[in-house]
């Protein structure tokens, strides 16, 4: 399993960025890699997932390319007063890791996954467009982002900075539950949802309020919860092993 941290300059964010990516040894065109797009949370980086888990050691055996991008403090959002992370994680950054690296774009051996923001990310992107991944990888996700909004009012400039007036945030791409229904009542395909969140999390009752949303809803979707478990990276670590079998095993079906 090789490792690459790769700086370019992005054409839609017009400054230049970084994303490390995972890649097996081997890549066969009889057998293509599947893909794993695995997304950073606030205080984090393209470098946080492979510094504070044993990623590259749970993957080493796996025929998966897992590419991990910066998303800054963005949520990965087309900012209201900023860049243009949505743009570039959905669109350029896609078709970048395709032109560079032997990345499968076939919905069915396609994943995205983040912890806390970049659970978010990748429930916004797998909810935004659910033809393109088998599976969404949500781990302490920030699933209701009006509620942190609403009970954090010394981070409600940062927030209006990303999402523009609370007004606008509603039935939006980025509101999630909004996005649950519509892919529920939709007849295409319905990406798997693994979701983990410990008891002890700030983010627990939201993401039961989200597990609640699901349970309601046509989305195929599977709850994990350790008791005592809080928003930290010794959980993450053991979350990331369960994810990584659990893809394996969708792989073989």
């Amino acid at each position: 399993m090789a490792r690459m941290n790769t700086r370019f300059y992005s054409t839609t964010l017009d400054l230049m960025t970084t994303v490390n990516v995972i890649i097996p040894n081997e890549c066969s065109t009889d057998r293509p890699p599947a893909t794993l797009y695995l997304l950073h949370g606030l205080a984090g980086d393209s470098e946080s997932w492979l510094q504070n888990t044993s990623l590259e050691r749970y993957a080493s055996q796996m025929n998966l390319i897992i590419i991990m991008p910066n998303g800054d403090r963005s949520f990965y959002t087309d900012m209201a007063d900023g860049n243009r992370y949505w743009s570039y994680l959905t669109k350029e950054l896609p078709a970048k890791m395709r032109s560079w690296f032997p990345v499968s774009a076939a919905p069915e051996r396609c994943f995205v996954g983040g912890l806390s923001m970049g659970g978010y990310g990748a429930l916004k992107w797998g909810l935004n467009f659910p033809e393109k991944f088998a599976g969404i990888l949500s781990m302490s996700a920030a699933v209701d982002i009006k509620a942190m909004w609403e009970r954090t009012p010394e981070h409600a400039h940062e927030f209006q900075m990303v999402f523009g007036h609370p007004s606008k945030f509603d039935h939006s791409i980025n509101d999630l539950f909004d996005r649950v229904n519509h892919v529920s009542i939709d007849d295409g395909r319905k990406p798997e949802i693994l979701q983990f969140c410990g008891t002890s999390d700030f983010l627990h009752a939201d993401n039961l309020r989200f597990k609640a949303a699901l349970d309601q809803s046509s989305i195929p979707h599977t709850y994990h919860e350790k008791t005592g478990a809080s928003h930290e990276w010794a959980y993450w670590d053991e979350s990331i092993q369960v994810a990584l079998k659990w893809i394996e095993k969708k792989l073989e079906n």
